[in-house]
């Protein structure tokens, strides 16, 4: 029931976003990812939106996943592109 309402609002458990492998093989610097925390201690949101396809793959927003993953988010909202 819970899921359902989240979705509704545009969430998305991060246990059920797919990552494309070539997303898996870029290495972010140190200095990318402190920026990028930082910026979400500062203001409590996300600088970037992490945006999903139709078939639950991460598109865009990358950084912002592993970030979220790294603080134990469960949940994270997410953009839907009309594009696969």
């Amino acid at each position: 029931m819970i899921e359902k309402i989240m979705n509704k609002l545009g969430y998305m458990k991060l246990s059920k976003i797919k990552i494309y492998p070539s997303f898996e093989a870029h290495k972010h610097t140190a200095g990318e990812l402190a920026d990028k925390i930082c910026y979400y201690i500062q203001y409590e949101r996300f600088e970037q939106p992490v945006v999903v396809n139709c078939f639950g793959y991460l598109t865009d927003g990358y950084t912002t996943y592993l970030i979220a993953k790294d603080l134990k988010h469960k949940w994270i909202k997410v953009k839907k592109s009309e594009r696969s």
